[in-house]
């Protein structure tokens, strides 16, 4: 066990093979435990962490860092930059602090993998990301874009502000049976959970819960990223009532992304009382399955809105949708093209 000293370090580790530390804890400290300077795999199990900044911590010459069954309560808890890091059921109590930065947990630039696992995220986040890339910054190293892979897996997100951002993107990207939660309006402009796909990578988000998800202008899902990606959006429930005075969108892509991403968004249930866009694209997309959905509204909504003259969107299978919503529309502006439309079904205006 090792207890960090205020403002100071508490037990490093370096330069070893493999290393396994059981129920370490600290306090006011900058890292209660820092894996660098060569160590190659370590395991931390038990930790509790107690307004420790970054409490637990890994550095980019570190090549496994795998954090079990522990709970740290701060306004940032683990520094993430080994080669592969893995974070399973470990609750992150967020205390409010920071205006910005800081994490639940912060994914360095650097690092292959990151898995997170089982974990549980409470308390009041801010404006901080529940898991964020460190200081925004994407990796410039080809091998490391090509085998860049993140997986959230089997977690509840149950906190008062906070985003579930991933800005430093990923080649592959997993975000499965997951439950995320919203208490407070949120009434910004910030997605929910923000991601960054390179190019010719694969996204999934699947079979996911969200409840109370939007509000504010902002969405559930930004989906950014490079010409070529391919994204999933399919069995996911949301459900619901908005906490903010306006409607946000169900997916977002952006114009930061890049025209020639494709898309399937298939099987998903929603029932929300008010939604504005349930696709809401500012670049040329391809949707090769909008497809078996049920979407119910309590006001209307338009279901695709294409932005920009120049942009496209087709969606080439648009089939078995049942919709139900006081009024709305199929779409917002005249560049969106459907080639196989049947079998949907429509309770009063779509």
């Amino acid at each position: 066990a090792s207890i960090a000293a205020d403002f100071g370090y508490g037990m490093a580790h370096v330069y070893s093979c493999y290393s396994r530390v059981i129920n370490p804890s600290g306090g006011r400290g900058w890292h209660t435990c820092d894996a660098s300077a060569g160590q190659r795999d370590i395991t931390y199990s038990g930790h509790k962490g107690l307004l420790d900044s970054q409490s637990l911590s890994s550095h980019a010459d570190c090549v496994s860092f795998r954090v079990m069954d522990s709970e740290i309560e701060s306004e940032a808890c683990i520094h993430a930059r080994a080669r592969y890091c893995y974070i399973e059921n470990t609750r992150f109590n967020l205390i409010e602090g920071r205006t910005s930065g800081g994490a639940g947990i912060e994914w360095h630039q650097d690092s292959w993998h990151l898995t997170v696992k089982g974990c549980s995220f409470y308390g009041t986040a801010n404006n901080k990301y529940l898991v964020n890339a460190t200081s925004g910054l994407r990796p410039t190293d080809a091998t490391v874009i090509a085998n860049s892979k993140l997986v959230i897996s089997d977690c509840v997100f149950d906190t008062v502000g906070g985003n579930i951002g991933v800005s430093r993107g990923a080649s592959y990207l997993a975000f499965i049976n997951n439950t995320v939660i919203r208490r407070d309006s949120y009434a910004t402009t910030v997605p929910k959970i923000q991601t960054w796909l390179f190019a010719n990578g694969i996204g999934i988000i699947d079979n996911n819960t969200f409840i109370n998800a939007l509000g504010g202008s902002n969405a559930i899902v930004q989906l950014s990223g490079v010409s070529s990606g391919k994204w999933s959006f399919t069995n996911n429930t949301i459900n619901g009532v908005m906490l903010a005075s306006t409607a946000g969108d169900l997916i977002n892509i952006p114009a930061s992304a890049d025209d020639g991403q494709t898309i399937i968004i298939d099987g998903n249930i929603i029932s929300l009382d008010k939604i504005r866009y349930f696709i809401n694209s500012s670049v040329s997309t391809t949707v090769t399955s909008l497809s078996k959905n049920t979407i119910i509204c309590d006001i209307g909504f338009v279901i695709v809105n294409q932005g920009g003259t120049t942009k496209t969107m087709t969606i080439d299978r648009y089939v078995g949708n049942v919709i139900s919503t006081t009024s709305g529309n199929f779409v917002n502006g005249s560049t969106v093209t459907k080639t196989k439309d049947f079998y949907n079904v429509y309770s009063d205006t779509v």
